[in-house]
């Protein structure tokens, strides 16, 4: 095993600099070799020659992720790609923010027209690359009869300051000197009391809402036995895949994380 390369911060010129071809001095085994190292090193699922300092026209990548199987590309370059979905990306500017809740904020973040399949790009972009997670490779697909599709509750209270610790502190003290000024008016008199209400900050959730669904796994007649083998590798799939998982002594892989989608959902009608 070699050393392991150290990963250049963000602003360092040579990651915003065009590689060209591999050179032909270029030890392509050690390259290699050192971008393996490195990348089961800060537990990626890919990485760059240039993102570890090495001036060469190379990455690798996880090919199957449950497998450990490496893909190395030496003078990569695109051959085909899918031009209905970059015309999509080259027409949406997903990393704009809309800070409103205006008609034209809303219009211009969802496709309003089609209402049974909004266009939801915009609204998950700041949740992309959250996790650094790759796919398993195993989908689900189960009914789910539910009459609850969201369950939303949001809370406001003084628990939370604010995340920008300056703005939060100004207004705390000016919050703190307007309430001393006015309980010294107060000494003065006895008629009634005064309350001067302090910010409430938004109580952003630790815990999403859960998503339950309710499935009949029928293992009596008219199912057969491998119907009652296919309900045990369910059930133990989603034990298996939603418990944490021991890598060695130190290391511990978390349970997946679960992309959901409706496929179908069927709206109430009238009478």
């Amino acid at each position: 095993m070699s050393e392991v390369s150290k990963l250049l911060e963000p602003n360092n010129l040579i990651l915003r600099t065009r590689m060209e071809s591999v050179s032909k001095e270029c030890d392509r085994e050690k390259v290699r070799q050192d971008l393996v190292d490195s990348m089961e090193h800060y537990q990626g699922v890919g990485l760059s020659a240039n993102q570890i300092g090495i001036a060469e026209r190379v990455f690798i990548m996880y090919e199957d992720i449950n497998t450990r199987k490496i893909l190395t590309c030496f003078n990569p370059k695109i051959v085909e790609n899918d031009k209905a979905l970059a015309e999509k990306f080259r027409k949406k500017d997903l990393t704009k923010n809309y800070s409103g809740r205006s008609l034209k904020d809303i219009l211009e973040r969802f496709d309003l027209k089609n209402y049974q399949d909004p266009d939801l790009e915009p609204v998950m972009f700041p949740y992309q690359r959250l996790y650094f997670v790759g796919p398993t490779g195993f989908e689900y697909k189960m009914p789910y009869l539910s009459p609850n599709a969201f369950n939303i509750n949001n809370q406001f209270g003084e628990g939370e300051k604010s995340r920008i610790p300056l703005v939060g502190g100004i207004v705390d003290e000016l919050q703190n000197i307007a309430e001393g000024i006015q309980n010294f008016a107060n000494l003065g008199t006895q008629a009634g009391s005064t309350y001067i209400e302090r910010t409430q900050y938004y109580q952003y959730p630790k815990t999403d809402s859960p998503i339950e669904v309710k499935i009949p796994l029928y293992n009596t007649k008219p199912a057969t036995y491998q119907d009652v083998c296919n309900n045990f590798k369910l059930i133990f799939l989603l034990l298996y895949q939603n418990s944490a998982l021991k890598q060695d002594k130190l290391v511990v892989e978390p349970p997946c994380i679960y992309a959901v989608s409706y496929t179908h959902l069927t709206l109430p009608t009238k009478a």
